[in-house]
């Protein structure tokens, strides 16, 4: 049940999943529920996720006029190999599916380079938050017992809410509806910034060459 999270699938097996895991730990007595639950609050990613990103030194701290007049003075061909591998480096591969490949926490990047320029692939990922997606928002929920849960709004399964409070974990925090005091959108985007500063010039080059060959 674990490693089905991690299915491709979209957003929507991820409800099913839950669903069939919530009734499954209600069929257990109080004392197995315990242990399948402190279980699966601890286990890893498991192995139908990606491999963790690997650790990468601080570069620079990039803006969009710098990226920008980085890849146009990139020159010369670049290296779709690598731009692949900087795709999982970068964390993209976490949320966003790429030729079948990937999350499903974000927008599929598969023909990305049709819609949008190399320019607007470059503030996507260095200010995530400067436009959302309403599909993609994350939600304020604030819970009677203080408590304040930020993340995406899955579906209500079983008469309970799951928030995607982790899209890197994929951890849901489930909550009763009746435990809800408000839900307001978040000022800002699940995608953290500050992805491409382990990025040097030719790597962020190489990598938006990789999301536009997609397109190709």
């Amino acid at each position: 049940m674990h490693d089905a999270r991690h299915l491709s699938g979209g957003m929507s097996l991820g409800g099913y999943v839950r669903a069939i895991e919530r009734e499954a730990l209600e069929r257990l007595n109080d004392e197995d529920r315990a242990r399948a639950d402190a279980a699966r609050r601890t286990r890893g990613r498991g192995c139908g996720a990606p491999e963790p990103a690997p650790s990468r030194r601080f570069v620079q701290r990039w803006n969009v006029e710098d990226a920008a007049s980085a890849v146009a003075g990139s020159g010369g061909e670049r290296s779709m190999t690598r731009g692949a591998y900087l795709f999982s480096a970068a964390r993209c591969i976490e949320c966003h599916r790429y030729g079948g490949v990937g999350g499903a926490t974000g927008p599929d990047l598969t023909g990305v380079g049709r819609r949008f320029s190399t320019r607007d692939l470059l503030e996507a990922m260095i200010e995530p938050s400067a436009v959302v997606s309403d599909q993609y928002k994350a939600s304020v929920v604030t819970l009677k017992d203080g408590r304040v849960l930020t993340g995406r709004l899955l579906q209500i399964t079983g008469g309970r809410m799951d928030v995607l409070i982790d899209p890197f974990s994929l951890a849901v925090e489930s909550v009763s509806p009746g435990d809800i005091v408000s839900v307001e959108d978040a000022p800002f985007s699940p995608m953290p910034p500050a992805l491409l500063d382990t990025l040097t010039a030719g790597e962020i080059a190489d990598l938006v060459a990789y999301l536009q060959a997609g397109s190709e």
